[in-house]
């Protein structure tokens, strides 16, 4: 009876202690069909009677001793287990919390001291357990995404939340134990999970990406084949071009490593990488699938001239020259200018969409590296234009309506050159677009684009190739041709006839014949008759390029044997080298079968 007492009085006192010093007596411990539960997790299951008291009337015992002892803090490293005679008891701190009776162990297929054992572990295990947990505690969320947390701990999930301040909204899943939260504007805010009186934060930092890649692109080639370099480049263009950045951001687009060019009417897929980052943006990293496309495009007419060289030496920012495309007819550009303003500039060329629909452009490439050597520059720039022209090889630029793509863009140095040679065909529009070659601010760009109201530059020629031919008899006088217009000096330099003919293809017909009775060797000879000059040809399709010849040098670029009585043709394409000194000339004339002459060979002035 005295023991039934105590047990009365241990449960009235353990039902009245509400304290809550710590964190822990927030727990709630219960005691439903004689098992005890901590936070609605089992801990242990009483089966037999005591002293005349149910196993329901002990666990509820039990559960009141452990929710007074969890107010007053008792840490839960002080719960041990002794033996008892032949019982055993289950302690925390100086407080009995039950007693284990070698019946209650029978009932669980146990001993008495192993129960009590596995009970004090299980209690240890559960109340050492923090009451909430978050798997991450900062948290970054994209601007207009969403990322999930997930909650553990004795309490499982909190049931409010503070903190949001509009910069992020919240769904609390309490069955899943998680939350999703969604970033709506760019800032930080700490959010406070909380469930009673035990709370947990998790800083959120939401943040704009900075920038969008497309999740594929397509790009358009022209050449049988298109090389690879070509590829990779059109298709590093294609994909930097679709790219969208946010203020302050940059983008890294790498080269795509392919080996393989594409011939005409066949796909090539190749893979851009591209990393977009900036301060205060998440960085972006992807592989863009990219798919070049080689078309066959009608045969174009004969090309027009843009010639921009007026000034040759540039001293201010500004427009250098501006023409007009058409649909009827292609277009060469030529550009040589060198920079003389004491401080970088920026040389660039754009072709301009001024309409309301969309535009196609073909562009054959020739461009030099920017160089002090003019003569380097423009030899460079009409070597890569003759070789992408043979071939066909160039790229299609979609233009979208009002807008501009930028073909070209040399910085050079003081006193370095900018070259080039780029063949121009607009596909598509109503409207020609209009080219615009200008000097700028490489740090801060201001030159305006035209907005179709400015005059046209003056230097538009009608032809950009010149026919000729000629004919050669062995033994006879020479024959002499003449490479680029006579020179002109004042305003009428940059006339018709007057520019030198820099970016006019000379498609020159030879005919050799050798009327004598005996075998002659005819050779064709590039002199430099107005000065130090390089030359560039391609003679029955085989590329042939001069070192830089001083003024009435001669070198020979090509040998024939005639036998007595033949006949035979040859045909040269070449044209006047920007920054060498044209006119020049070619020669046919006999050599010396005494005299060892090749293709290369200097000859002495005669």
């Amino acid at each position: 009876m005295v023991r039934f007492l105590l047990l009365i009085l241990c449960i009235v006192g353990g039902i009245g202690c509400t304290g809550a010093a710590s964190a822990q007596a927030t727990l709630p411990v219960t005691a439903s069909q004689a098992t005890v539960a901590i936070a609605g997790r089992p801990v242990l299951r009483i089966r037999t009677s005591l002293g005349g008291v149910p196993p329901e009337q002990r666990a509820a015992i039990v559960a009141g001793r452990l929710q007074e002892l969890l107010a007053r803090g008792v840490p839960p490293r002080r719960i041990v287990s002794r033996k008892a005679g032949k019982n055993a008891e289950l302690l925390y701190g100086p407080t009995l919390l039950l007693t284990v009776t070698p019946q209650e162990a029978r009932a669980q297929n146990s001993s008495a001291a192993s129960l009590a054992a596995l009970w004090g572990h299980r209690l240890r295990a559960l109340l050492s357990t923090p009451l909430l947990t978050v798997d991450r505690r900062e948290v970054t969320v994209p601007l207009g995404e969403t990322r999930m947390i997930t909650f553990g701990g004795l309490l499982r999930c909190p049931d409010t939340v503070t903190g949001e301040q509009g910069i992020v909204s919240l769904n609390l899943d309490g069955v899943g134990r998680r939350a999703v939260i969604r970033g709506l504007q760019s800032g930080s805010t700490r959010l406070v999970f909380a469930r009673g009186d035990a709370s947990i934060s998790v800083d959120v930092s939401v943040r704009p990406y900075a920038g969008r890649i497309p999740s594929e692109a397509e790009c358009f080639v022209t050449g049988n084949p298109a090389l690879p370099d070509l590829v990779a480049r059109v298709a590093r263009a294609a994909v930097r071009d679709a790219l969208t950045l946010e203020p302050g951001a940059w983008s890294r687009v790498g080269a795509p490593i392919t080996r393989r060019g594409v011939h005409a009417g066949r796909t090539l897929r190749v893979n851009v990488p591209v990393h977009l980052a900036g301060a205060g943006y998440l960085p972006v990293t992807r592989q863009v699938p990219v798919t070049v496309r080689n078309l066959r495009l009608p045969r174009a007419g004969e090309p027009g001239l843009f010639y921009s060289n007026d000034p040759e030496q540039v001293g201010e920012y500004g427009t250098l020259f501006l023409g007009r495309l058409t649909t009827q007819r292609p277009v060469r550009l030529l550009y040589h200018h060198q920079n003389k303003m004491g401080q970088a500039l920026a040389l660039s060329v754009d072709v301009i969409n001024l309409s309301d629909e969309p535009a196609s452009l073909h562009v054959v490439e020739g461009q030099g590296q920017p160089h002090p050597d003019p003569l380097r520059v423009g030899h460079e720039a009409a070597r890569e234009f003759l070789k992408h022209q043979r071939a066909g090889m160039g790229y299609i630029s979609v233009l979208p309506p009002r807008s501009r793509v930028t073909i070209v863009n040399h910085v050079l140095r003081p006193w370095q050159v900018g070259s080039g040679i780029f063949g121009l065909r607009q596909l598509e529009g109503t409207t020609g677009c209009l080219v615009q070659v200008k000097a700028d601010d490489p740090q801060s760009p201001f030159v305006r684009a035209p907005d179709g109201n400015e005059p046209l530059s003056k230097t538009v020629f009608q032809s950009a190739v010149k026919p000729i031919s000629a004919s050669y008899k062995a033994g006879g006088q020479w024959t002499f041709i003449r490479l680029g217009s006579a020179f002109k000096a004042g305003a009428s330099r940059l006339s018709e006839d007057g520019f030198g003919d820099y970016g006019v293809t000379y498609e020159i017909a030879l005919t050799l014949s050798n009327p004598e009775e005996d075998e002659r060797k005819v050779g064709l000879i590039f002199e430099a008759a107005s000065g130090a000059a390089r030359g560039l040809f391609l003679i029955d399709g085989k590329m042939m390029e001069t070192k830089t010849l001083s003024a009435h040098q001669e070198l020979v670029l090509a040998t024939y044997s005639l036998p007595p009585g033949a006949k035979r043709t040859v045909h040269v394409t070449t044209l006047p080298l920007s920054g060498s000194a044209y006119p020049a000339r070619l020669v046919l004339r006999s050599l010396p079968e005494t005299v060892a002459v090749r293709p290369g060979t200097l000859l002495r002035p005669h």
